[in-house]
């Protein structure tokens, strides 16, 4: 089996005490990292936990990833499903479900949010579509996160590797408890090549029904 590849390259630690308008959110630490990410390793994976200004773990980014046989084996070990090439996932510290994310908008799951990468949305027109490709921003909760994948390398027209940084900013006029829509429509059958601008419906499940419907919290 191949090592971890998920190799820390830089940390910035950007916090300030700045005076902030309060909300119903704790207040967390800004930060920038970047980590060179080998996309042919047998396993992909990354924990990077997010303070507050108490020096508390407020949320945690796991970003996980690898061949079929080892997030078959990871799933069946944790519980949980993990789809690849790599999904990244934001709890925060009382969520104990491996699953979760706070990176959707709706109540899809993990693997339908925009934390979700595919190779092929890194390199291209797709590369370059706005909040689906290589750069996604995340705004929640008084704070932005943003990922975004750069120095892309192809090894016979496939990537081979990459750099994912990984910023959060405050901004205490974001209220949402979820990620907000992002303001453009995920690519369709047209492909990547044209960008269309809007957001699609909202849809939650039931918790007593199980059947799918518009979402009711904010």
């Amino acid at each position: 089996m191949k090592a971890v590849l998920f190799l820390p390259i830089l940390l910035v630690t950007l916090g300030s005490e700045s005076a902030a308008t309060p909300n119903e959110w704790p207040r967390v630490r800004e930060f920038q990292a970047s980590f060179g990410i080998n996309a042919s390793s047998e396993r992909r994976f990354l924990l990077l936990p997010i303070y507050n200004y108490d020096n508390d773990e407020e949320y945690r980014l796991v970003c996980i990833g690898g061949s079929t046989e080892c997030l078959d084996r990871l799933s069946s070990e944790m519980g949980a499903i993990f789809v690849g090439p790599l999904q990244c996932n934001l709890r925060d510290r009382a969520e104990i479900h491996h699953e979760h994310t706070l990176l959707g908008e709706d109540g899809s799951p993990a693997w339908h949010t925009r934390g979700q990468f595919s190779w092929d949305q890194l390199v291209g027109d797709c590369g370059d579509y706005p909040e689906y490709g290589r750069v996604r921003h995340f705004r929640l909760r008084g704070f932005e996160l943003t990922l975004a994948v750069e120095d892309v390398i192809l090894r016979d027209d496939r990537v081979d590797y990459f750099v994912l940084t990984v910023s959060l900013r405050e901004d205490r006029s974001i209220l949402s408890s979820r990620t907000e829509q992002p303001g453009y429509i995920r690519p369709g059958q047209a492909g990547c090549g044209v960008v269309v601008m809007g957001n699609e419906p909202l849809r939650c499940r039931d918790l007593e029904t199980l059947a799918w419907g518009p979402c009711t919290d904010p």
